[in-house]
């Protein structure tokens, strides 16, 4: 149970029994989160490595809110990340590799007084690894 300061009584009209000011609610929070991923690693040549892969993650939540200006935010939300990578075996110890990552965040809710965020992102790397 919650109490909050508000001009007009909530579903219920509880007043808050340590102070008449306030009204009562029971609070909640509720998240479900859903995920998955594939990857395929594939060798068309003895010394060259290929990756793809692809992520998904959806969240649908919700939540009590008694700020009227605020918004259920990331309770509700899509990402997706695709993956790719090409590593090559330059000699023994030495390896060349290249990735790129993409990121898709968008919330599917209701924004409030604000636009809801929408996120995009092209994520690169090109590394050169040394082992002995």
């Amino acid at each position: 149970m919650i109490c909050y300061i508000s001009e007009t009584a909530g579903a219920g009209g509880n007043i808050c029994p340590s102070d008449p000011g306030l009204f009562l609610t029971t609070s909640f929070y509720d998240s479900a989160t859903h995920f998955g991923r594939a990857a395929v690693t594939w060798h068309p040549q003895r010394r060259v490595t290929a990756d793809l892969g692809y992520t998904i993650t959806s969240a649908d939540g919700d939540t009590l809110l008694l700020n009227p200006l605020a918004s259920i935010a990331s309770l509700r939300y899509n990402l997706h990340q695709p993956a790719a990578a090409l590593a090559i075996d330059l000699r023994k110890g030495l390896t060349w590799k290249a990735s790129w990552n993409y990121h898709d965040y968008n919330e599917k809710s209701d924004s409030g007084p604000t636009l809801p965020r929408d996120f995009h992102a092209h994520l690169a790397t090109v590394a050169l690894r040394y082992s002995f």
